[in-house]
């Protein structure tokens, strides 16, 4: 998870005034960064290498003999047309966003790889291929590039695991990636069907809503509330129309302008949580019994490995979520974001989001999650903030997020009852009212900072709220979702 948050051009940003001399009631004494130079064409260019602007396409294949090597819709014919290696290949292309492509010192997935920007204190740049797996940790891999299209030798990688992917650059430091992607070997004298769900990355960003009034010295702002908002990376949200005011969801560096797709969202976090792909065919009900097909398969696959039958539950549930604000002229429809899985109650009811060790063990349930599932997974949570005052409708305001279990227990903590800041342990939390600030600020969890932060707490969600409500567990877990990558 990459979270790219400009705190000072956050707080700048909401409290500036269009006009000379106008001020905002919170103030800020920092000043804006400046993040363009003009290059020998006089023309402005950003000297920020973009993150989150590269987004690696569905169609990703590793080929080894001409033959597909990793699991992927399309890639047998990718691979009879490359060239036959003894070794596994990996190939594949992207989508450039604006950022990149308009600037001229950038243009491409190479330039954004490997050129140097004016002014940029990040110095000889270069890009790797990062993979992440449960099993085998953090990997690098030599990544080589063209204008929309990079190959990367995966032989190394292990067969029948997953792996989480992203194109980064790391040789200068600046660690700006691509979106997170899945690669998966799958050996052909392997047991597993080889065939996995599909996993889709999950970005988060922010608007807030805010008073306006209109001075001698032009328009100030005020009173700020935020709301949180999902999308994935194939159905990212409008720019809000011109001349919106009141809310604000993107980060144009403090400057008072119209919203464009040209400006990265407002505290934007690329890659914030992992779902599974609800456009995986498996989730649909193409034999017509009512259910998604998914639950007939895990029915099948338990009777195959055991000569025992089980009850088709449904196993996972759809997350929708709107991807922007309802504002005047725009009513926001909530997306299909993804699926999240049903946490398995193993004993004492207690429920887990399975790892490669629970897969390992003798619980056949277990063993059938991991043909067809096949990576760690960690529980999701609902949170809701702390009231805050709509400053446009004068209402009182609940912003609802989701959260992941890495990220909260970066975070967490909760009041005793003589009012005093505890962190929370395995053995304790499910017993405790469990809080956290965002955005997060790890190094010091405690402090509220309301310049930025709101407070929220973690609740188990109502039939109203859109969201699962499978048998409450010990805790108030969602579900479970695939491991994030930090």
């Amino acid at each position: 998870m990459k979270q790219n948050i400009l705190y000072v051009a956050f707080i700048v940003f909401i409290t500036s005034c269009v006009g000379q001399g106008g001020e905002g009631t919170r103030k800020s004494s920092s000043e804006k960064l400046n993040s363009s130079s003009t290059n020998e064409g006089g023309k402005v260019a950003s000297s920020v290498r973009p993150d989150g602007a590269v987004r690696v396409n569905d169609l990703i294949c590793g080929c080894r003999d001409g033959q597909p090597d990793t699991v992927g819709q399309g890639c047998a014919s990718v691979c009879s047309s490359k060239p036959s290696t003894s070794e596994s290949i990996l190939y594949g292309s992207v989508t450039l966003s604006s950022e990149i492509t308009s600037n001229s010192q950038l243009r491409n997935l190479k330039g954004w790889c490997e050129n140097e920007l004016f002014g940029s204190e990040f110095k000889k740049p270069g890009c790797v291929l990062e993979v992440f797996s449960s099993s085998f940790g953090t990997e690098q891999l030599p990544v080589t590039l063209n204008s929309d299209t990079f190959q990367a030798n995966i032989e190394e990688l292990a067969y029948d695991t997953m792996y989480m992917a992203k194109i980064i650059e790391n040789k200068s430091g600046s660690n700006v990636s691509s979106n997170t992607f899945q690669i998966y070997r799958h050996d052909p004298n392997s047991t597993t069907s080889g065939n996995v769900l599909t996993v889709s990355p999950i970005n988060m960003y922010t608007c807030i809503s805010r008073s306006v009034e209109t001075t001698a010295s032009g328009l100030s702002f005020s009173n700020w509330a935020k709301t949180h908002y999902l999308f994935r990376d194939d159905s990212q949200p409008s720019a809000l129309p011109a001349g919106t005011k009141t809310t604000i969801c993107h980060n144009a560096g403090g400057a008072e302008t119209n919203d464009s797709l040209v400006y990265p969202r407002l505290e934007l976090v690329s890659n914030y949580i992992n779902l599974w792909n609800n456009r995986d065919i498996r989730f649909s009900d193409l034999d017509n019994d009512g259910h998604p097909d998914i639950n007939r398969i895990i029915a099948e696959e338990y009777y195959d490995l055991t000569g025992n039958s089980m009850n088709m539950t449904s196993v996972f549930s759809l997350v929708t979520w709107p991807n922007m604000p309802s504002i005047s002229n725009v009513n926001a429809q909530n997306q299909n974001l993804g699926m999240i899985m049903k946490p398995y109650i193993k004993n004492a009811n207690k429920a887990i989001c399975p790892t490669q060790s629970d897969y390992k063990g003798n619980d056949p349930y277990l063993k059938v999650l991991k043909r067809i599932v096949g990576v760690d997974t960690e529980a999701v949570y609902m949170a809701e903030s702390n009231p805050q005052v709509d400053s446009v409708t004068n209402n009182s305001i609940t912003d609802i997020m989701l959260i992941s279990e890495s990220q909260l227990k970066k975070i967490w903590f909760y009041f005793d009852n003589n009012g005093n800041y505890k962190i929370p342990t395995e053995g304790n939390a499910s017993s405790k009212t469990i809080k956290f600030n965002w955005p997060p600020n790890e190094d010091s969890r405690f402090a509220l900072n309301s310049m930025y932060q709101v407070q929220y707490t973690v609740k188990r969600p109502t039939s109203s709220s859109g969201l699962s409500t499978f048998v409450a567990p010990h805790d108030n877990r969602i579900g479970c979702i695939p491991v994030s990558i930090d």
